[in-house]
């Protein structure tokens, strides 16, 4: 017989019904959030349901074909049949339970005849030959649903209750259940589902590895009489009992217990994670009105929390940043798994060849958009089928929207001016805002004229080549385009000052002298250019490849991720919604290398109101210090919604401002004796130490808004995709030994 430890519901088939919306009683919000996290437990990792064998109904307007839906449901279950209901009860004049529906009538006449009864639900059980059936009714008067004899049901000429059968009431027969109120609670539960929850999330130390529903029930009931609410009932035939329900996250077996994550319940609790539950990221998601199909995942997946082990999201329109030390799992964990997850378009940035042969094949079978590897520097030896001009983007459609084209050549410029080249400290720096200016007429004078970017490198290479000047004058009717001034003052000042304003140039573009890159970035006829904004509508992936280190193509890189999300950025305001329909993925892996965009900080909260979901990592603090000043930094941390902190850190400054963080969020440092902690506050055990000491496969999660939480990892092998990434492995493995050499981790057999 399956079970939460088993793991195998295959065949088995659970009915979750809720009803918050009436038209003749009062609304229950709580019911819809009851409801969402009821789903989220059980095809969370505790309960380890599959999510096409849980089917959820939320506000059904009247039966009609309610009942008859259970017993097809349910005649599929030769395991376990598991119903649940939130909302309303109502007795009707024979003491019938009503399930009530949105257009329940409160005539008792009507009662039976507008609801969903409870003996619809008895017979779709009778009809089922699963050995084990759960019922839980978390609604008032549920204690009805057990007649006087003590059984689940007496309808002559049918067999008894069979072996296995466990209800769960949140009421007695004659008393209601209460709720949690809208107004006082921003996420309102029911507080017999709430309990029972958070005794599965919060486990039961110093008990077996799984958690019976007997040993659930029994938990629950002892904390809703302790607080003073109304007592729940249950109903047990056979061995039922003894069913495993959920795995026991109190023994921590379940994550691979390790020493930090006793300190785990001193951040956020179980009972303080509802903005990161696969519950919530669902509501926001049909808020967001986003076209999402049901194998989706709701969100950008984060870990499990220690605390109460369920998964963490971040949602469609939250951005992310994350600083994990050198060879920490940020491959791994966070850019394979986003990657294979992304429902939409998806841009990654990278030096890793291993995340293209992990990911590349079952995107291209799952999503119907094109795949495109640009990989000038040869990372991953993909030959170039298809170019992206960046002088053509810089151009745009339109040879005359000169206007466009001037701001498109100095975004341009600033990737060059803003790469490690272009920020070489050796370098004399006092020339370096002509040098960007430079480029930018150049750039603009490429575009006007047609020509690609290696005309830009052979003007840079000839200081007395004024050819660029000539073309954008020519191109402004009356020949006082300000960039066209400003590159003819630069090639008439004095030899000296030209030649190291040239000379400031050449270092931000020397990436431009690799004769392999042009192929990439040029057009001729035999290549297919890249149309930024097809490749965002048909929803393809975008693999944008660089060696670190000098003389790298990370500019182009860089510029081309802009002009990517820029792509984006105008679908998204072009839509009704104001966003993608479809959200984006855009992974800046080793950012600090690959994607030095100036801009970025700013940018980052337009991005998730877009709908598209920026990734950033970095291996240390002083890497985005470096990359965009400390007040860049900072800005590009308070933008972030989601930020992620691993291990491998050292950096004592950057980790105490974090703990320093925690401690003023709501929470005390550990009591010293002196005076008593609040009932409000908790003391925190988590010291700059356990940051520093931070062990592989843990990270500290900081959501805006909420508590830090203690995470576990998951990399791609404990995900759904993991067959099919070894076997890409193991195809590449068969062509070259050499990849193996750059990846994170070593994926296991």
């Amino acid at each position: 017989m399956p079970d939460a430890i088993d793991g195998d519901f295959s065949r088995s088939q659970a009915v979750l019904i809720g009803t918050w919306d009436y038209d003749d009683l009062a609304p229950v919000p709580a019911a819809r959030h009851s409801l969402e996290r009821m789903r989220s437990l059980l095809t969370g990792p505790l309960c380890a349901w599959l999510s096409d064998r849980v089917f959820t109904a939320s506000n059904h307007r009247l039966p009609q074909d309610l009942p008859d839906l259970l017993v097809e449901k349910f005649e599929e279950a030769t395991d376990v049949a598991l119903f649940y209901f939130v909302g309303h009860g109502q007795i009707d004049p024979d003491d019938q339970l009503c399930l009530a529906l949105g257009e329940t009538s409160t005539k008792p006449t009507r009662r039976r005849t507008t609801s969903l009864t409870f003996e619809h639900v008895k017979h779709a059980f009778r009809m089922s030959a699963a050995p084990v059936k759960i019922a839980i009714l978390d609604c008032c008067f549920a204690g009805m649903a057990v007649d006087q004899a003590g059984r689940l049901s007496d309808t002559p000429g049918l067999p008894q209750s069979p072996p296995g059968t466990y209800l769960m009431m949140a009421s007695g027969p004659y008393s209601t259940a209460w709720y949690q109120l809208a107004g006082e609670h921003p996420q309102p539960q029911t507080y017999f589902t709430k309990s029972m929850i958070d005794v599965v999330e919060r486990g039961i130390p110093s008990q077996a590895p799984g958690l019976t529903i007997g040993d659930i029930f029994d938990r629950t009931a002892d904390i809703l009489v302790r607080d003073g609410k109304p007592e729940p009932g249950c109903q047990i035939f056979d061995r039922a009992t003894h069913f495993v329900f959920a795995r026991n996250a109190g023994t921590r077996a379940t994550t691979g217990w390790l020493p930090v994550d006793a300190k785990a319940d001193s951040l956020a609790t179980s009972g303080e994670l509802a903005p990161l539950t696969d519950a919530t990221a669902r509501t926001k998601a049909g808020e967001l009105g986003l076209r999402l199909t049901d194998d989706d995942e709701p969100g950008v997946r984060i870990g499990i929390s220690v605390s109460g082990g369920m998964t963490m999201y971040g949602s469609y329109e939250q951005t992310h940043l994350d600083i994990w030390g050198l060879r920490q799992g940020k491959t791994t964990s966070r850019v394979i798994p986003a990657v294979l997850d992304a429902p939409g378009p998806v841009f990654v940035a990278s030096s890793r060849r291993d995340v293209v042969i992990a990911t590349r094949e079952v995107r291209e079978e799952r999503r119907p958009g094109t795949t495109f590897v640009f990989d000038p520097q040869d990372v991953s030896g993909e030959q170039p089928s298809w170019c992206w001009d960046p002088i053509a983007w810089v151009r745009g459609g339109s040879r005359e929207d000169l206007a466009r084209a001037e701001i498109r050549a100095a975004k341009l410029a600033a990737h060059f001016a803003h790469s490690v080249d272009g920020r070489d400290e050796k370098s004399d720096a006092s020339f370096d805002p002509e040098g960007e200016d430079l480029l930018v007429g150049l750039i603009l004078a490429a575009a006007v004229a047609r020509r690609s970017i290696r005309a830009v490198w052979e003007w840079l290479s000839d200081t007395f080549d004024d050819s660029p000047v000539q073309i954008l004058m020519a191109s402004a009717p009356n020949r006082n385009l300000p960039a066209a001034l400003g590159l003819r003052a630069q090639y008439n000042t004095d030899v000296r000052t030209r030649n190291r304003i040239f000379g400031a140039a050449k270092r931000m573009a020397r990436c431009l002298q690799l004769s392999s890159i042009y192929p990439w970035v040029e057009q001729d006829g035999s290549r297919t250019p890249l149309d930024e904004a097809r490749f965002v509508e048909e929803g393809g992936t975008l693999y944008a490849l660089s060696l670190e280190g000098r003389g790298n193509a990370s500019p182009l890189v860089s510029a081309l991720a802009e002009a990517v999300l820029d792509a984006a950025t105008n679908q998204a305001a072009r839509s009704d919604l104001g966003r993608l329909p479809t959200p984006m993925l855009a992974v800046f892996d080793e950012a600090a290398h690959m994607v030095r965009w100036r801009d970025l900080p700013r940018l980052y909260r337009r991005f998730g109101s877009s709908g598209i979901v920026v990734m950033t990592l970095l291996q240390s603090w002083a890497q985005g210090v470096q990359c965009w000043s400390p007040d860049g930094m900072a800005a590009l941390w308070a933008a972030a919604d989601i930020r992620v902190i691993g291990g491998g850190l050292d950096d004592i400054a950057f980790l105490r401002e974090r703990f320093e963080a925690m401690v003023n969020d709501n929470v005390t440092p550990e009591s010293t004796g002196e005076q008593p902690l609040s009932s409000s506050q908790r003391a925190v055990q988590f010291s700059v130490s356990d940051f520093v000491s931070l062990p592989r496969g843990r990270v500290v999660a900081f959501p805006s808004g909420g508590k830090p939480v203690l995470m576990r990892t998951v990399p791609w092998w404990e995900g759904e995709y993991a067959h099919r990434v070894r076997e890409s492995y193991a195809r590449q493995l068969a062509v070259s030994s050499t990849w193996a050499e750059d990846i994170d981790e070593t994926p296991p057999s």
